[in-house]
């Protein structure tokens, strides 16, 4: 699949995304039962879960670009990407039992949009339609999480021996968008000598880690969302 971003010029060993230098929001992180950590950001009102082992704001960047910061249009003199209010991250070189296969990193990340209308912040999780991504290679539907309701939008993409899987998220509340997005990246096997693919079962389960992070995010603006103190299912 050739999402837009590819248009982007990328040096083979050079992330694509610089997120350690982002995450503008005030936010903090409090202890959580059954080895997860909350994260709390105050200014756009967010909460989540995420496993306490992984990266909070810092970290590499992903080769392929992640969606929801491409800016619509490349400028080589200024900057060609916005940058996330928050992110977690998984480095497959810091879990054992990934470092000899071809998984590289799993991203979940988030920015708040203003100055979009509900039917425009549908469409940046809803690429069905688009002239530059192939018919039947991007799927959405309406999803429910926390009592919010969410268009949800999945598909993958691909440049130089690199793979990923791309779920995007967004939601209009109060008059701004906010766009969520799991990203997973793999590389060919031969890219680096000594790595196997990883197995569906391994990659399932990696997978569902993300997930349940989506599944944990609570919007604090409304008593009913507030994070439950179970972890998500």
């Amino acid at each position: 699949m050739r999402f837009r971003q590819l248009v982007l010029i990328c040096l083979p060993m050079v992330p694509c995304l610089a997120l350690a230098q982002s995450a503008q929001s005030a936010h903090g992180n409090t202890n959580a039962p059954s080895g997860l950590r909350t994260y709390v950001d105050i200014v756009n009102g967010i909460t989540f879960r995420y496993p306490a082992s992984w990266l909070l704001n810092q970290g590499g960047g992903s080769y392929i670009p992640t969606l929801i910061l491409q800016k619509p249009t490349y400028d080589p003199i200024g900057p060609w990407e916005y940058k996330p209010d928050g992110y977690v991250a998984l480095d497959g070189r810091d879990v054992p039992r990934y470092q000899n296969t071809n998984f590289g990193d799993g991203w979940f990340l988030y920015r708040g949009v203003s100055g979009v209308d509900d039917q425009k912040c549908q469409r940046k999780a809803d690429f069905i339609g688009d002239p530059t991504i192939p018919k039947g290679e991007w799927s959405a539907d309406w999803v429910m999480i926390g009592g919010v309701r969410f268009r949800h939008g999945r598909g993958n993409g691909e440049a130089m021996c690199h793979e990923s899987s791309q779920s995007i998220y967004s939601t209009y509340r109060g008059g701004k968008c906010y766009l969520f997005e799991i990203q997973i990246n793999t590389l060919c096997p031969q890219h680096v000598a000594g790595l196997r693919d990883i197995t569906p079962r391994e990659l399932s389960q990696i997978n569902r880690k993300f997930d349940q992070v989506m599944l944990s995010v609570r919007f604090t603006d409304n008593p009913e969302n507030r994070q439950s103190s179970e972890e998500p299912k």
